[in-house]
């Protein structure tokens, strides 16, 4: 049997030992100073002038006077002197300078998190924050850095379903004010808000065509086929609109027109100007060979207009019209 403890180097007492105090004495002024250890500082080089009983310190390499030679050993001042002890694996200390945990990993002092290679799955994540059970992630910070590792970095936001959001959202005071995104749908939205809770529509870019509707400037894009007629809502209750038609077996390349219309109580169509198989049908609904054969003709009724195709041609002819101020919808 040895001596000593063998992982505090504690001294047992002896049997038949005189003063068997003094042995127990040290052995208790040891775990006084290691046992929950908490040090003032582990960056200071020189001991400090005028230290009070039980106050330590861990030696930083380069240390001088009565600390030197002592590199990464605890230093307490104990009875007048000072008292070294030397770490061991795994030994805990908290650093009052900096409030922090560190740990000792054999050769020297690290801050206690680099010693965690990884926190997954953990519940709440805080950094300079509160986490909750709706912010799970809470970072107070002048800014966040996601960087790459070695090529490209990718920022993932998933949702579960197609009416779900997964967006960014930019807030004043914890109150909404910019948002982009899939917003309720699978298209990409971007809006804004003056007062977080009334939102207008900026943009918005169709998932499956990759249209773009913008506020002063909205076009959608379509195909119909020969002697059929669809319905579209216009963006405001009156505008401009421009049509553009190519068909695919057609020897006229496109045909384009430029209107002016009106869908309110009273509608009216008036022509701007027209290619010649564009034609205005004025007001009325179309039933796919209302106009003249070889035509496109458009139309308008009280909230929509009306394009019917008979412009010939096996195939799909594709249409574009791009409307001049807000937002359109398909009926």
């Amino acid at each position: 049997m040895t001596d000593q403890t063998p992982n505090l180097v504690l001294p047992y007492i002896a049997a038949a030992q005189s003063q068997k105090h003094v042995t127990h004495n040290e052995a208790i002024r040891m775990l006084d100073a290691i046992v929950q250890v908490g040090v003032a500082s582990r960056t200071l080089t020189a001991p400090p002038a005028a230290p009070t009983d039980g106050d330590r310190y861990i030696v930083p390499t380069g240390a001088m006077g009565a600390w030197a030679g002592a590199p990464a050993k605890i230093a307490a001042w104990q009875d007048g002197a000072w008292a070294f002890y030397m770490p061991r694996t795994g030994w805990l200390a908290w650093v009052a300078a900096e409030a922090r945990l560190y740990v000792f990993n054999g050769t020297a002092w690290a801050a206690y998190a680099s010693g965690i290679s990884s926190v997954n799955p953990i519940a709440l994540v805080g950094v300079n924050a509160t986490a909750d059970a709706t912010n799970r992630l809470a970072v107070t910070s002048p800014a966040t850095l996601l960087n790459h590792d070695g090529a490209g970095h990718q920022l993932k936001i998933n949702k579960a379903a197609t009416a779900q959001t997964a967006s960014l959202l930019f807030q004043n005071g914890f109150s909404g004010r910019a948002e982009y995104g899939l917003t309720g749908d699978d298209n990409f939205h971007v809006k804004v808000s003056p007062n977080g809770t009334s939102w207008q529509e900026a943009m918005v870019v169709d998932s499956a065509s990759a249209m773009t509707s913008v506020r002063a400037l909205d076009s959608i894009q379509f195909t119909m086929v020969r002697d059929t007629a669809r319905t579209i809502t216009t963006p405001t209750p009156s505008g401009i609109l421009m049509i553009n038609e190519v068909h695919p077996t057609s020897s006229n390349a496109a045909i384009a027109g430029i209107l002016c219309y009106d869908i309110g109580t009273t509608p009216a169509l008036a022509s701007l100007g027209l290619s010649s198989r564009i034609v205005n049908g004025g007001v009325g609904a179309f039933t796919g060979r209302t106009g003249t054969a070889g035509n496109v003709t458009l139309s308008v009724g009280v909230g929509v207009l009306n394009i019917e195709n008979r412009s010939g041609g096996a195939n799909p002819a594709q249409f574009c019209i791009t409307f001049i101020n807000g937002f359109r919808s398909l009926t």
